[in-house]
């Protein structure tokens, strides 16, 4: 598996700082987001030194972000943040030959975010998907993408039952974003 200790030193077709300096990155800021996010998130499993108010402000201070960019992953963070309890127990019963804290650390954010964009935000399922695995393409191991599709399309089969334990998770943001 391919380590993601600094995301922008991948080799990836698209230098990831130049991509993120564009004056212009139309259609391209929630993937931004999406790639700041992995980043943040498998930082702050690295250790729980890393809080999350200083990784997302180290990072945001890194880059010249458009607010577009930067607001959505600032969404992404805080909501995955403040219910990764929920949505990885959520994601742990449809990975059950898994067990979570043992997934590999890209997988585990890719599914985090993937599942908070189209079971909290309401990302159409197959944008959600694809993007994370796009990205586990990029950053994951060989059978990074396999699983990743695999495991959430388990789930998102089964969206009507889980319908209700979404509302909830809706709800605890919702009730975060009050206090």
């Amino acid at each position: 598996m391919s380590e993601l200790p600094d995301i922008h030193n991948q080799n990836d077709p698209e230098d990831f700082e130049a991509s993120l300096a564009l004056p212009n990155d139309k259609g391209q800021e929630r993937t931004i987001a999406r790639r700041l996010t992995l980043m943040m998130l498998y930082e702050m499993d690295c250790s729980d030194l890393h809080l999350i108010g200083r990784v997302m402000t180290e990072t945001f201070d890194r880059y010249q972000l458009q607010s577009r960019t930067r607001n959505y992953a600032e969404k992404l963070m805080t909501g995955i943040y403040h219910l990764r309890y929920s949505i990885d127990a959520l994601l742990e019963s449809y990975a059950p030959d898994f067990p979570f804290d043992q997934i590999a650390m890209i997988d585990r954010n890719l599914l985090r975010i993937a599942f908070f964009e189209a079971g909290v935000l309401d990302v159409p399922i197959g944008v959600a998907v694809d993007e994370a695995v796009a990205l586990a393409k990029l950053y994951g191991s060989e059978s990074s993408p396999r699983f990743v599709n695999g495991v959430l399309g388990t789930i998102f089969q089964e969206m009507e039952t889980i319908l209700p334990e979404l509302e909830i998770l809706r709800q605890e943001l919702f009730e975060d974003d009050e206090q």
